[in-house]
């Protein structure tokens, strides 16, 4: 199985290359696609040196959602069998990769669920914890998304489940694009199972996800169902 990996970045030049060295350690025929926000902290430049193919986004609005599309993009022109999506800041263990390529032999997409009935786990700190709850209780009642970890951009898709999203039709410009790649999965139809992770506090740097973006996601997503 031929796997793109799809990697969005910003100020993660300190974590990135352990990340990508596991990362191709744990994935056979792996290509990395890097898409960073003009990072000022180099982030591009580590990732070209460790093998990654680099999207650099200059001179347009940052966003998480805007690079989540063009990474997607980029990937189904590789014309790979499978597309890996994880963070690039360490939360994400490269170690449960092949579970997730494993699952996609019964499944359109795995998602890496901190909350599976089967195990999981969240190392961060309990409040965080707690924030992370109850966005999930609130985007499963919202959405009537059949995860119990629906916020996870830790995930796997057939080439064939992604072209059925259609990377192009997707709206988000932030981190709300995790939610509406799942809100549209559903719409079509596609099987999400979940594979049981790990998610662990971040290598280095200061999350970008603050409580106020938090706050803006969920709206975003309780303007998808209105929509």
């Amino acid at each position: 199985m031929r796997v793109a990996a799809v990697l969005c970045t910003y100020n993660e030049s300190a974590a990135l290359p352990e990340v990508l060295a596991r990362l191709k350690a744990a994935v056979a025929d792996l290509l990395v696609v890097v898409v960073d926000d003009d990072s000022p902290d180099g982030t591009a430049r580590v990732a070209e040196s460790h093998g990654a193919r680099v999207i650099l986004r200059q001179g347009v609005p940052r966003g998480r959602g805007l690079s989540g599309r063009e990474g997607y993009r980029r990937a189904l022109e590789l014309g790979v069998d499978a597309i890996l999506e994880m963070d690039a800041d360490g939360s994400h263990d490269p170690a449960d990769a092949p579970k997730l390529l494993e699952a996609l032999s019964r499944a359109d997409i795995a998602v890496g669920s901190r909350a599976a009935a089967s195990g999981g786990g969240d190392r961060r700190g309990a409040i965080r914890r707690a924030v992370s709850a109850a966005a999930k209780f609130f985007l499963r009642r919202t959405l009537g998304l059949p995860l119990a970890d629906p916020t996870s951009g830790y995930r796997a898709f057939r080439r064939e489940s992604l072209w059925a999203i259609d990377p192009g039709s997707l709206r988000s410009v932030g981190p709300e694009i995790v939610e509406e790649v799942y809100w549209k999965a559903r719409q079509k139809g596609l099987r999400m199972v979940e594979v049981p992770i790990v998610f662990h506090k971040r290598a280095a740097g200061a999350s970008k996800l603050t409580l106020i973006k938090l706050v803006r996601v969920l709206w975003r997503c309780w303007k998808l169902r209105l929509q």
